[in-house]
């Protein structure tokens, strides 16, 4: 068991959180937080959001495994990934609305993990000028379990 404690993940959290929250605008119009779980995926997630549509409430929820494990590079990809969910949000829930929970549905949350995962990667390039390690295949997160 880690020895880490959530006050210690929520002080490397807050900064990459807080940052990306007013960078992309959602402190005025979502009401953002975050926690931690023992496992997400079998460790095969690094994170995931938990959504409240019509009141704009949005959970991000870190697997403690994987964020002990991760470099502040795949935090912040992990950060920018699921606030990218939350702002795609409203197309999701269209979809369901639309079209229920069929292959239309899966096919399209398996398209916008797609988009989350370049809009990602592109907004922390134009940040810092280079690419973020959170899409190396190496890393037990980046799996092909997790799709």
């Amino acid at each position: 068991m880690s020895k880490i404690r959530d006050t210690d993940r929520a002080k490397r959290v807050q900064h990459v959180f807080d940052f990306w929250t007013v960078a992309l605008g959602l402190e005025g119009s979502w009401h953002v937080s975050y926690g931690f779980v023992d496992s997400i995926n079998n460790h095969t997630s690094f994170a995931e959001v938990h959504q409240n549509m019509p009141y704009l409430k949005a959970t991000i929820m870190f697997d403690r495994v994987c964020l002990d494990g991760s470099t502040e590079q795949e935090l912040e990809a992990a950060i920018v990934h699921e606030l990218m969910h939350i702002m795609l949000s409203p197309l999701g829930q269209l979809i369901k609305d639309e079209f229920g929970s069929g292959a239309l549905a899966t096919d399209f949350d398996n398209a916008l993990e797609t988009c989350c995962d370049g809009l990602a990667e592109k907004l922390i390039y134009l940040r810092h000028g280079k690419a973020s390690a959170y899409y190396d295949p190496q890393l037990p997160f980046n799996s092909d379990e997790k799709k």
